[in-house]
């Protein structure tokens, strides 16, 4: 039988990892049955019907003629075909999938599979926050988190999960829905892994070269080094230098009242999500609880901290 499975992301959950090892060994994952399609720019424009992107993401012939071809190729066999995109799982009104539009395009599948990766928003706020302001400057953060908290949307991903699933549920039925967690409570992070095993490959991710991709830097160390030197932008050798102004402590965008702000407004979400989605636990979603021996609170820039700062950017200088 031949199953398709849509790995919808969502951002900040090692998406470019798993997409590169897998393009990158493609020929390893043919020969175990897991077919992963070669295309430009990667799987992102099969969206471009239905999402914006830049232009650079456009398939010539158009996101349609390939996945006609998809299907084509791969309905009728016994092989099972992964499609990754992180932009399947947009939440913005207006820049969304439509997946029954979708559907009817890979009807000739057996089976189709949706399966999400998620992680508790405290860490995902923060990284898709520093995903986009270190590529564009924007937005700020003020602004951001605000939007965040009113929206349940970070630039456009669901910081929500039961109005992901809800999406979702109007066009897969629960059983083809899964959700995964990116920090499983069970052992540690691997993502790839994680995806390989649920999929029925647990082989294949040891027998793959993994491409390591897209991994942050210090927070606020980066969020400070923008400041300094704008408008030019991210300087990766001034965020280094200002790494021990926060004297061994791993470093946070959020000041404390913000990161209780999270907590205060996902945990009774996430519960919420939990109660419906019974295959995950609470320990998948849990946020950190960011011990202030051990992380550094961007309200801990205190006065004596700016003017050290300043006398770490002008030493430079000189």
């Amino acid at each position: 039988m031949s199953k398709l499975v849509l790995h919808i992301g969502t951002h900040k959950t090692a998406t470019t990892t798993i997409q590169k090892t897998l393009h990158h060994n493609r020929t390893v994952a043919f020969e175990a049955g897991l077919v992963y399609p070669d295309l430009p720019q990667q799987h992102h424009g099969l969206v471009t019907e239905w999402i914006k992107l830049p232009e650079f993401y456009h398939y010539p012939a158009g996101a349609r003629a390939h996945w006609e071809h998809i299907t084509k190729t791969n309905a009728s066999s016994d092989r099972t075909v992964l499609i990754s995109s992180e932009e399947f799982s947009r939440g913005s009104p207006n820049n969304q999938v439509n997946f029954t539009e979708l559907r009817e395009l890979v009807a000739d599948f057996d089976e189709i599979e949706v399966v999400c990766l998620i992680r508790d928003q405290l860490s995902l706020i923060q990284s898709i926050f520093f995903e986009v302001y270190r590529n564009h400057g924007r937005p700020g953060w003020n602004n951001y988190f605000a939007g965040c908290l009113k929206t349940k949307l970070a630039t456009g991903v669901y910081l929500d999960y039961s109005a992901l699933y809800d999406r979702l549920l109007q066009d897969f039925s629960a059983d083809e829905i899964t959700f995964l967690p990116f920090r499983p409570s069970a052992g540690p992070s691997n993502p790839l892994a994680t995806l390989m095993t649920h999929m029925g490959f647990a082989d294949l991710s040891d027998k793959m070269s993994q491409e390591d991709a897209n991994r942050s830097s210090d927070p606020l160390a980066t969020w400070l080094s923008i400041q300094i030197n704008s408008p030019n932008g991210f300087d990766e050798d001034l965020a280094k230098q200002i790494v021990p102004l926060f004297e061994g402590r791993k470093s946070l965008m959020y000041t404390r009242p913000e990161a209780q702000q999270i907590r205060a407004a996902f945990e009774p979400l996430n519960m919420r999500f939990l109660e419906r989605y019974t295959r995950l636990t609470a320990d998948d979603l849990k946020m950190n609880a960011y011990d202030e021996e051990s992380y550094f609170f961007r309200d801990r820039m205190t006065a004596l901290k700016w003017i050290e700062l300043a006398r770490l950017v002008r030493s430079d200088a000189t």
